[in-house]
């Protein structure tokens, strides 16, 4: 048996194969598989993912099914794709994410119940190798092109490929506030959703990276000489080394309250980390207006000490120092 692609949804894995359909462990403990086919048309399957409670398989043909934990039938999920070969798939939430084989790239917000394509300034003809979601930005890695990230509406597309060395890229993984990019020279790491790269291969041997993944704030990477792990608070203390207060445009009122001015409408999200660089809590998440935008920080649960605040729009990313006094 060919297994092509694996998640996981509730304690189950659900395996995708190359052409034997899906099979899922009905366990926490069991290692044994059953197939999981009913309503499946096609069972080639390309590629998986699971958001929401729901399983999603993309096949070679029939373009992408879902499955609920509720029923564990399988239902057709192609209102809007236009093409059914795909190659890899995302989803988180509502939001689902396909590529297909022709090089398109197809959204949805609403767990694959219809689909608008998104493929302005990709790559022609190249089938993305992996995908995320990182803020509202999209992100769609490729073999020979690096990486392209979608604007704030994801409506188009550009290369994000300053700083990558290599644009082979295999995998996108996002932790903590960083995203990391595995390639042909190794793994590189974002701390501005993709806009800006750097190598962090000190300890692997081999450079050949195939996959990335993240639990229990350790990044694993597997490589053409098997998996390499490192802890995600070396990556993240280097940078909270290089503190970014310098913006204009962005200021905190003691440790409470966020003041940034913007000429659009944007995303703004504030996340604290521990200065050893484990998350602590989003602190804002919300739209800002044109202006001057100003929000009280929920900083409830926050005890006295130092942290780091990473401040994130649409187009900029810091981080900062603070103090809590009280």
């Amino acid at each position: 048996m060919n297994v092509t692609a694996a998640v996981s949804l509730s304690y189950r894995i659900f395996s995708g194969t190359r052409d034997s359909g899906v099979y899922h462990t009905t366990s926490p403990h069991s290692m044994v598989g059953t197939a999981v086919d009913s309503g499946l048309l096609n069972r080639q399957i390309t590629a998986m993912a699971a958001g929401d409670s729901q399983v999603f398989a993309g096949t070679s043909g029939k373009g992408i099914f879902r499955i609920a934990s509720s029923g564990w039938v399988w239902e057709p999920v192609n209102d809007g794709l236009t093409d059914s070969v795909i190659s890899t798939l995302w989803a988180e939430g509502t939001h689902v994410v396909a590529a297909t084989s022709s090089g398109k790239i197809f959204l949805s917000a609403n767990r694959g119940a219809n689909w608008l394509e998104s493929s302005s300034g990709l790559p022609s003809g190249q089938a993305a190798r992996a995908l995320i979601r990182v803020g509202d930005r999209y992100l769609a890695a490729y073999d020979g092109a690096g990486v392209y990230r979608s604007n704030a509406t994801g409506q188009s597309w550009t290369a994000a490929n300053t700083g990558l060395t290599n644009t082979t890229v295999r995998a996108l993984v996002w932790s903590n506030g960083l995203l990391f990019a595995g390639t042909n020279n190794g793994v590189f790491r974002s701390a501005d959703s993709g806009a800006t790269w750097t190598e962090v291969n000190t300890g692997l041997t081999n450079f050949s990276v195939f996959g990335l993944a993240v639990n229990y704030s350790v990044l694993y990477a597997a490589t053409g000489d098997g998996v390499w792990s490192r802890p995600m608070s070396q990556f993240t203390t280097s940078i909270a080394s290089r503190d970014r207060n310098s913006s204009r445009n962005i200021r905190f009122e003691g440790a409470r309250a966020l003041a940034l001015h913007t000429d659009r409408a944007t995303r703004v999200t504030v996340n604290a980390y521990r200065p050893d660089g484990a998350h602590v809590a989003t602190l804002l998440n919300e739209m800002s207006s044109l202006g001057v935008f100003t929000r009280t920080l929920n900083t409830t649960g926050l005890s006295k000490g130092v942290y780091l605040y990473r401040v994130q729009t649409d187009d900029v990313s810091e981080l900062h120092t603070v103090v809590l006094t009280d």
